[in-house]
């Protein structure tokens, strides 16, 4: 089911839906609060709201038969609460403030199917705590980070089977493309706006990114130079790189594989 409505909430009468299995919401003009009876909808598998984020209820977290839950807010229900969710395999939570992130790190340890983590801070000038370790979150395959990060996590406290990760405003140090070329089996890095601010991204390590297939740089203003050793990224086959005005030097295997926009 999906809804297009111009109201600010759902209608309770959704909860008599009782074989719903997934409901899309998008288009509304305030943001969106769930009715109580939602939490009726035992069978609802996939719960994704596009625009604008939705309010969290906290009778959500009886949906123990949930695969994916996008576009809601952060709040109360991410302390404890979120951990009850045992069977989500996509989660995306945005405007987290303060302690929030915390928290929803802690509870997710037992959240052992996801498959897709999102998280976003409400403000850019936040940060995320350097103490995160997702290393117990085996099925873990794409995660998503929008906010400064203070201490980029040493590989080993990334999810072991990481394939694809984005970054955006995390403000990285310029050390931290030497930890991320030792995640062993990332496929795909994306560097989003501000995620990276120095002139030079080197990668010196001849075993940087073993795995790596795609390499997005975006909207990288400061970014005027790519290095990376002849040994390093070595099964890469596309290099993108959207809206970086200042980059004038990428290594010379590599300009085949570019596409600029």
């Amino acid at each position: 089911m999906r809804t297009d409505m111009w109201k600010p909430d759902l209608p309770r009468s959704i909860g008599k839906l009782k074989n719903l299995q997934t409901l899309e919401v998008t288009n509304f003009i305030h943001q969106p609060c769930f009715p109580d009876v939602i939490w009726k909808s035992k069978n609802l598998r996939h719960l994704v709201v596009v625009s604008p984020p939705a309010v969290m209820n906290s009778r959500l977290v009886f949906l123990n038969n949930l695969r994916t839950l996008k576009g809601v807010t952060g709040g109360g229900w991410t302390y404890g609460r979120l951990a009850s969710l045992t069977n989500l395999r996509r989660l995306k939570i945005v405007q987290l403030v303060g302690e929030e992130f915390n928290s929803v790190v802690s509870n997710i340890e037992r959240l052992h199917c996801l498959e897709s983590l999102s998280l976003d801070f409400l403000f850019c000038n936040s940060t995320l705590p350097t103490a995160i370790s997702l290393s117990h979150l085996e099925h873990l395959h794409k995660l998503h980070l929008k906010g400064k990060i203070k201490k980029l996590p040493d590989p080993h406290q990334f999810p072991p089977n990481l394939i694809k990760l984005s970054l955006f405003h995390s403000d990285l140090e310029e050390d931290s493309i030497v930890k991320l070329g030792r995640l062993p089996n990332l496929k795909m890095l994306l560097l989003g706006y501000d995620s990276y601010k120095w002139r030079k991204l080197v990668c010196s390590s001849s075993e940087g990114f073993p795995q790596l297939h795609i390499l997005h740089l975006q909207n990288l203003d400061e970014l005027e130079e790519l290095i990376v050793e002849e040994e390093a990224m070595m099964k890469l086959k596309n290099l993108k790189i959207d809206r970086c005005p200042s980059l004038w030097r990428i290594p010379e295997r590599f300009k085949l594989l570019t596409t600029n926009s």
